[in-house]
C-alpha cells in the first residue's frame, strides 16, 4: 500500500479506541479529492496572477508619476495619494471580494477619528498578509497607508518596487543606519503636508502561534 507520503487511495482515520486505522477510499471519493486539489491549486495560481497584474498596474502608475517627483516632491506625494485612493481598493478586491476574506474590526470609530491625520499604528506581526490588512484599514476611511518594513522588500519585483516608489520606510535593522533615513522620510511628508498612516510591527518578525504558546 506504500508509505504515507504517497497517494495510493488510502486514508488514515481514528478508531474509537484512539488508534489510527487505514480505510480505502472508493474511486468516486478519490476522483473528488483529486478534482478538489486541482481546483484549489488553479484558484491559488489565478489569484496570485491577478494580484501580480494589479500590482503591475500600480507600479506603472508610480513610474508615470516619477518624473513629477523631480519637479516637485510635494505634488508627487499628493498625486500618489490620489492614485492610491483609487488603485488600492481594486487591489483589495481580490483577497476580500473574490476570495471571501473576512476582517472583524473592533473600535472602527478609533480609525475614523484619525481620518486625514498622521498616525502611527503598532501591531503584532501575526501573518504574511498583515500589510493587506493595513491597506484595508486605510481604505475603509480613504486614508493613505505606509509601512515600516525590511529593506529587502523594496527589491521584490512589482509589489516591492511599487512600495519603494510610494516611499515606504525601509529599514536595515540598524538604528544607526535607519535613524537619519526615517527622519528624512517623516519630515518630507510633513513638509509636503501629505497625511498618512504608518503601520509598524515592533517585533520585526512574524509571531507564530506555536511561539506564542511557549
Amino acid at each position: 500500500m506504500g508509505n504515507k507520503y504517497e497517494y495510493t487511495g488510502v486514508s488514515t482515520s481514528s478508531s474509537p479506541s484512539g488508534k489510527n486505522k487505514n480505510t480505502r477510499r472508493g474511486p468516486v471519493e478519490q476522483a473528488r479529492c483529486i478534482l478538489h486539489t486541482v481546483y484549489e491549486r488553479v484558484k491559488g495560481y489565478a489569484v496570485f496572477t491577478i494580484l501580480t497584474v494589479v500590482g503591475l498596474f500600480h507600479f506603472l502608475y508610480g513610474m508615470i508619476l516619477l518624473p513629477v517627483k523631480v519637479l516637485s516632491p510635494t505634488i508627487f506625494r499628493h498625486a500618489c495619494s490620489f492614485v492610491l485612493s483609487y488603485s488600492v481598493p481594486g487591489f483589495l478586491c481580490v483577497p476580500f471580494s473574490w476570495c471571501g476574506t473576512k476582517l472583524v474590526i473592533n473600535g472602527l470609530q478609533f480609525f475614523e477619528a484619525r481620518r486625514d491625520e498622521n498616525a502611527l499604528f503598532l501591531a503584532n506581526h501575526n501573518a504574511r498578509i498583515d500589510w493587506i490588512i493595513g491597506l484595508f484599514m486605510g481604505s475603509v476611511v480613504n486614508q493613505r497607508v505606509s509601512f515600516v518594513t525590511e529593506a529587502f522588500i523594496m527589491i521584490l519585483p512589482i509589489i516591492g518596487w511599487f512600495r519603494y516608489l510610494v516611499e515606504d520606510m525601509f529599514v536595515f535593522r540598524s538604528f544607526k543606519q535607519d535613524k537619519d533615513r526615517m527622519e528624512k522620510n517623516i519630515q518630507a511628508f510633513h513638509d509636503s503636508k501629505c497625511t498618512r498612516w504608518v503601520f509598524l510591527c515592533p517585533e520585526g518578525a512574524i509571531v507564530y502561534q506555536h511561539v506564542k504558546n511557549q
